[in-house]
């Protein structure tokens, strides 16, 4: 390891913890639908976010927003997750993780209490999708202590391993149509037979990128009956 306790910008690895979060908040993630809400688009505007564009007032079951969060990175999907979770108003059992002192968890405040319960020690969240602020960090220690938390979710260890995700017709709220069926790519090529940085023992996780944070990657791998994750942050190169 080189530098694991070391505080850096996370990105988009950030969504491997909103999906936690999510699917443990929500029992039902195949039935349970939550429609984009307005504000979605206005927090995201002009922050050259990663999106998987869905659209205001569009419908879509918990799974497929965890989908589209995780194989295209969709800053949007993130949001609209983080948003049905803090809709739920769940009671803080932790006066410590309530940082808005009104004795409910947000979705965020879900995030951190995660983190610490799994023994991560340098890490903080103030989104659930990773674009930078100074109080939002982590190190390579506890990215890889969340990613072999998540892995164990065989829901999650499908989804990304995926390398495009086929998205289904969707409705708005109020019935009309809103996107077509659609094939949703993903971005880590590590798990594209056709790509050069291509690696057959592959099975996900996650590629981020932003200006501070550099090019980072959680990656996890099997070959005889091992499983490993390898976390880098802050590379200078694809």
């Amino acid at each position: 390891t080189y530098n694991p306790d070391e505080r850096r910008p996370m990105a988009s690895m950030t969504k491997i913890m909103t999906y936690i979060v999510t699917a443990e908040t929500v029992s039902d993630l195949q039935n349970t639908r939550t429609t984009v809400p307005e504000s979605v688009a206005e927090e995201l505007e002009g922050t050259g976010s990663s999106l998987a564009e869905i659209q205001t007032g569009e419908s879509f079951t918990i799974y497929e927003l965890l989908n589209l969060m995780m194989v295209p990175s969709g800053n949007d999907a993130a949001l609209t997750l983080a948003k049905y979770v803090d809709s739920l108003n769940i009671t803080a059992d932790d006066p410590q993780y309530d940082e808005d002192g009104d004795g409910k968890m947000s979705c965020v405040e879900l995030m951190n209490k995660k983190a610490a319960e799994l023994g991560c020690t340098n890490t903080h969240f103030v989104n659930p999708h990773g674009l930078y602020d100074e109080n939002h960090y982590t190190t390579a220690r506890d990215l890889a202590i969340i990613a072999q938390a998540c892995m164990k979710d065989e829901r999650f260890a499908a989804i990304v391993s995926q390398t495009s995700y086929d998205m289904p017709a969707t409705q708005t709220e109020s019935g009309s149509a809103g996107h077509p069926r659609r094939t949703i790519v993903g971005s880590t090529a590590i798990l594209n037979a056709e790509s050069t940085s291509y690696y057959r023992y592959a099975t996900g996780i996650k590629t981020g990128y932003t200006l501070p944070a550099g090019y980072c990657f959680v990656g996890s791998a099997t070959k005889g009956g091992i499983n490993l994750i390898s976390v880098v942050l802050y590379d200078g190169d694809t």
